[in-house]
C-alpha cells in the first residue's frame, strides 16, 4: 500500500517528519486496519443481492416475498451503511430514513437524514 491523499489518516506528512521509514510502515498498517473496519466496506463485503435473493452473511431473504422494503438506520456511521445498502439494493428499497448526529453525514443519499 502506498500512502495517498485518499487515506483516512489526514496528517500523514506531519507524522512522517521524524523516523519516516518506521512510521510509514506503522501508518500503512493502521490505514489498512481502518479500511477493513469501515462500515461501508463491511456492508459491501457482507451483503449480496443475486436476482431477488438478498444474502446477508449466512442469512438469505427472498425479496419477492415482500411488497415493500423499508430501510432504517441510526447512529454513528449509519449514513455510510445506508449508502452501501442503497448501492446494493437500489430501487428495491421503497423508503428509508437515516438518523445521524447533525454535521456527521457528508454523503448524498436518497433517504432523508
Amino acid at each position: 500500500m502506498i500512502l495517498s491523499s485518499e487515506m483516512i489518516i489526514k496528517n500523514v506528512d506531519k507524522l512522517l517528519q521524524n523516523k519516516a521509514a518506521e512510521r510509514k510502515i506503522i501508518l500503512e498498517i493502521v490505514e489498512r486496519v481502518l479500511e477493513e473496519v469501515n462500515y461501508y466496506n463491511l456492508i459491501k463485503r457482507s451483503v449480496r443481492l443475486e436476482n431477488s435473493i438478498l444474502k446477508i452473511m449466512d442469512k438469505t431473504f427472498n425479496l419477492e416475498q415482500f411488497e415493500k422494503i423499508y430501510f432504517i438506520a441510526g447512529g454513528k456511521s449509519s449514513s455510510h451503511m445506508a449508502k452501501a445498502f442503497e448501492e446494493i439494493l437500489g430501487e428495491k428499497i421503497s423508503e428509508g430514513i437515516v438518523v445521524e448526529k447533525r454535521g456527521y453525514c457528508s454523503i448524498d443519499l436518497k433517504f432523508p437524514i
